[in-house]
């Protein structure tokens, strides 16, 4: 008899952008276990996509009935299905990010009790970061892969492992090479190819895995430890581009004009870098591309080469405090780092080659002066960007599990007197969407003055552009300050209702 799996991307509470997102990581795994079985069949069930408008999934737990909505759109989707799920079926369940927990506890719980004989395996971000959360008696959860998980599930599903009272947890084994990898096939995704194309921004895959630094903030450098393996491993640039070719061939059948590489560090190497963009040739009329790449590895010469590949950069540049980039462990030399800041700013510019900055606010340690300083830069950045070409984001400090800063947080409270309020935030539905955001950076800035803050001098930046723009900027100014003002009074609420800095309730009017 063949051996089955079906993978199940769970929908999303309270991040619905990231349900907009194609999540590949069912592709590689399917990719994978083909090439390694003769006699093995497999299948998808994409939640975003089944809802089918009966009752919005993002929020059933906040619903009535909600857990029968749930159970109704499962109920359907494996109805769908072409095999049964029994004793010989693998059930493979991802936390993509800790947003996913409570979704895959309750999803999990579902083929629990209505599909006991089959195995349910869990993997993804959350998974490596937190593998105990599922270890108890009679968990739903039979196997926790943490780390990549390629070998690990075909190293299962081979050895037909049976259904387990309390779960195993499986440490994964990188990739050395990516190469070995089967070639990409998107077959896949043609079950749910109408929803991606009208749903989503776009198709993204990663041509390396791993990143070579140790940023404060990311989980990276914990998902390798003690592991001997390379920090940034990449396909061969001439695989790297039969790669993308498949990825954009699919989507220019199917309309789509939006590619993205979701790689940590996206060409981290100079050389390999400089080798893919000079043997990818693509239509560049028809389609676009976003990546995320340090300003460390960039040039003229790379940036002129990004730029005719029509490559839309992402920099993740965090703040432009020396002080702050210290202790994000961002650089070893902030001096350094802002000086290749701004040469990348100035070739930019020159270029007219349009990128977005990525600042990340209120990280541990964070006072009124690395704020300000932030915000000053950014303001004269825009201020003297007369043709447009910086677009900017603003992100507030999320805490996640298993990054340094989320180890390290009572030697964070200790040095600048951190305190994360919630820091199992994501176990309690109470605290899901809000919770994650609620960190004092620091005795020096309180939450509610960085929340404060951080609308007030959105706005202000965003006037910059409004004022040089006014026909055109006033909508998206209006909406982007409503859109502000909704998510400051919603946090501020929240620290009200869980009596949070209670002591100081001064709000900003913008």
């Amino acid at each position: 008899m063949p051996r089955k799996v079906l993978f199940i991307q769970p929908f999303q509470f309270v991040k619905k952008s990231l349900s907009n997102e194609v999540l590949m990581w069912f592709i590689y795994l399917e990719n994978y276990l083909k090439a390694k079985f003769s006699n093995i069949i497999m299948d998808v069930i994409y939640l975003p996509a089944e809802d089918n408008n009966k009752a919005s999934v993002d929020i059933v737990p906040f619903v009535p009935d909600g857990f029968k909505v749930l159970h109704s759109v499962m109920d359907e989707a494996i109805s769908n299905l072409d095999f049964n799920l029994d004793d010989r079926t693998y059930i493979c369940l991802s936390g993509s990010t800790t947003f996913d927990y409570p979704a895959v506890k309750m999803i999990a719980e579902y083929l629990q009790k209505n599909y006991s004989k089959s195995i349910l395996l869990f993997g993804g971000y959350h998974a490596s970061s937190c593998p105990n959360d599922f270890n108890y008696l009679y968990s739903p959860i039979d196997y926790v892969i943490t780390g990549e998980g390629e070998i690990a599930l075909y190293n299962l599903i081979k050895s037909e492992v049976k259904k387990q009272i309390y779960p195993i947890i499986i440490e994964g084994s990188p990739i050395d090479n990516l190469n070995k990898l089967p070639p990409l096939d998107l077959t896949l995704l043609n079950k749910y190819i109408n929803y991606f194309k009208n749903k989503a921004r776009g198709l993204s895959i990663s041509l390396s895995r791993g990143c070579p630094h140790n940023c404060s903030y990311c989980v990276e450098k914990n998902l390798v430890k003690d592991k001997k393996i390379k920090r940034w491993r990449a396909y061969t640039p001439k695989r790297a581009v039969q790669e993308t070719n498949t990825l954009i061939n699919y989507g220019l059948n199917q309309g789509i004009k939006f590619y993205g590489f979701l790689d940590p560090c996206f060409g981290y190497n100079k050389k390999w870098l400089n080798e893919f963009l000079d043997l990818y040739e693509v239509d560049i009329q028809i389609i676009y591309h976003f990546v995320e790449t340090r300003i460390d590895i960039l040039n003229e010469h790379l940036l002129s080469k990004l730029q005719k590949k029509k490559m839309f950069q992402f920099y993740g540049i965090d703040s432009f405090s020396k002080r702050m980039l210290e202790i994000m462990n961002k650089t070893h030399n902030p001096v350094e780092y802002l000086n290749q800041f701004n040469k990348v700013l100035a070739i930019h510019k020159n270029l007219e080659y349009n990128c977005n900055l990525g600042l990340l606010i209120n990280h541990p340690g964070e006072t009124i002066k690395t704020v300000q300083k932030t915000y000053n830069f950014l303001k004269d950045i825009k201020e003297n960007d007369y043709n447009e070409v910086f677009s900017y984001n603003l992100t507030f400090y999320h805490l996640f599990a298993k990054t340094m800063n989320y180890e390290k947080l009572d030697f964070f409270n200790k040095k600048y007197g951190t305190k994360a309020y919630f820091p199992e935030w994501w176990k309690d539905l109470k605290t899901l969407k809000l919770g994650v955001f609620a960190v004092r950076s620091s005795s020096e800035l309180s939450l509610r003055d960085s929340i404060n803050h951080f609308v007030e001098k959105q706005l202000e930046i965003d006037r910059i552009k409004y004022e040089k723009n006014r026909k055109d900027g006033f909508g998206l100014f209006f909406a982007k300050t409503s859109t502000l003002k909704k998510q400051r009074n919603d946090l501020i609420r929240f620290l009200d209702d869980h009596n949070i800095e209670v002591e100081d309730h001064n709000i900003y009017s913008v």
